[in-house]
């Protein structure tokens, strides 16, 4: 090798980062397509899909590593960093002498950069998926409609309108979660600050997603229903329409997150729109919406309520456990002063 490129800053880590990312995007692409659990998740849309979000991200990593080698930096990405944690790990020991590793890690933060690569393994397919399956949910809604509607706008509502709407609601959510969890930069103002590394805090936001609410439904049944039906169509109206209320604040509060959406992670404090007034607005208009869905069922099965209490608390623990994961944040503690309330404004 030229002695002019060999004695340029970081090209050895430059080159290392690249190879990392290589081995990440190879090892999630056969996860995905291999693996009993994403088989049965991912659709064979999505599937299909996964060798060009490979490619995407693999020219991606080799361009920002020529622009930082060309800036004279070096390109330390976090694939890099979490594999030197893994094989550290692995190795059950720390180099003595200054290594590949040493320069890695200077800033001790090859743990959160693992725990970071996990979310993005463990969320980015399944948004993908819940995102493809919104899209193609609308546009066969869409494609396919009754346009020979009744008269009365009741029935139009319950019928067309609101399943239109809920799944709209669900389609934006997943649409910036997806980009949320795939990409962050200083450009889109979401780089990640700090990751949850507790166990209790990965357990209680797992147990809310595939495959783990499948464990969670065993002992609490989720018998909660985006659609409800009374029976009558105008109680029907009146209560769907008060739940795509409460979803629609649902749906502000991941616009107001922006690109900041994710889970377990620290991406910036936000404190406008729906976060000037509660500090978990989308956690309890979700709840809520769950809760007013039971009203069809209750009667006939009282035990809903008690499943929906759980569910409830298991998001309770969702929200204590990321506010002991921001406070670390000089910027959230201070949000805390201003908005001091969890879910309910004057009340808690």
């Amino acid at each position: 090798m030229d002695e002019s490129i060999k004695n340029r800053p970081g090209v050895t880590v430059s080159v290392w980062s690249v190879l990392a990312d290589v081995l990440a995007i190879a090892g999630g692409y056969f996860l995905y397509t291999l693996a009993p659990y994403f088989n049965q998740l991912l659709s064979e849309r999505v599937v299909d899909f996964l060798p060009l979000l490979a490619g995407s991200l693999f020219i991606g990593s080799i361009t920002v590593c020529i622009f930082e080698i060309s800036c004279k930096n070096a390109y330390i990405s976090v694939s890099s960093k979490a594999l030197s944690y893994f094989f550290e790990k692995l190795r059950g020991l720390f180099a003595k002498e200054p290594s590949l590793a040493n320069v890695l890690s200077k800033d001790n933060t090859n743990k959160h950069a693992f725990f970071i690569l996990l979310v993005k393994i463990f969320y980015v397919p399944m948004m993908l998926q819940f995102m493809v399956s919104n899209f193609w949910f609308l546009y066969n809604y869409v494609l396919h409609m009754n346009y020979s509607l009744p008269e009365n706008f009741i029935s139009v509502f319950n019928i067309t309108i609101y399943p239109f709407l809920i799944g709209a609601c669900f389609f934006v959510d997943t649409v910036f979660f997806f980009f949320g969890y795939l990409i962050y930069s200083e450009a889109l103002g979401n780089t990640i600050r700090s990751v949850e590394t507790t166990f209790l805090g990965w357990a209680v936001a797992l147990l809310c997603y595939p495959p783990f609410n499948y464990i969670t439904a065993n002992f609490i049944p989720a018998l909660y229903h985006d659609q409800p039906d009374t029976g009558n169509p105008l109680l029907t109206f009146t209560l769907r329409i008060t739940m795509f209320a409460l979803l629609l604040v649902y749906t502000l509060a991941t616009l107001n997150l922006g690109w900041k959406s994710s889970n377990l992670t620290n991406r910036g404090i936000v404190s406008h729109g729906v976060y000037a007034i509660v500090r978990h607005p989308a956690y309890i208009a979700k709840n809520l919406f769950w809760w007013l869905s039971l009203l069809p069922i209750v009667a006939n099965k009282p035990e809903a309520l008690l499943y929906m209490a759980a569910w409830s608390f298991l998001y309770f623990l969702r929200a204590i456990t990321e506010e002991r994961h921001l406070r670390q944040d000089p910027d959230y503690a201070a949000y805390c002063g201003k908005v001091k309330y969890r879910f309910i404004p004057k009340i808690y």
